[in-house]
């Protein structure tokens, strides 16, 4: 992510409720967090090597400076967290990203169903020869 020197940038402010349990690692730069909350703002710094957790149904503000690179990952009912995207692209007359939306998210399935067939026949064609490939 770069983004031209332009300071800092906002990317995700009240984003909704998503499904999915989120951990990101700074790779470069520096990540605030602010928390919303009724009793006030929460601010939270992250510099490069912190780890920071972006929970279910929690909603923070996040903040990146320039030149900033974040890693994350996701665990959960993901594909629940479509109905937000693909409400959104609905709305704002978008069919081109909820067609691609579900493109990916179906490409993405297929290939994993794929890995796991794959590597259960190795698993029983193994035992079967009783030799490991």
């Amino acid at each position: 992510m770069n983004y031209g020197g332009r300071g800092v940038l906002e990317f995700l402010k009240g984003g909704g409720w998503h499904w999915a349990n989120i951990t990101c690692t700074v790779l470069n730069g520096d990540v605030n967090r602010l928390a919303f909350s009724p009793n006030g703002a929460n601010k939270e710094s992250f510099k490069i090597g912190a780890n920071f957790r972006h929970g279910e149904f929690e909603r923070y503000t996040y903040e990146l400076t320039a030149d900033t690179f974040v890693a994350c990952y996701g665990r959960g009912a993901t594909p629940l967290s479509g109905v937000w995207l693909a409400s959104g692209a609905l709305a704002n007359c978008d069919p081109v990203s909820l067609a691609r939306l579900g493109y990916v998210y179906g490409h993405g399935c297929m290939h994993e169903m794929g890995m796991t067939l794959t590597n259960t026949f190795n698993y029983y064609k193994g035992k079967a020869l009783k030799s490991e490939l």
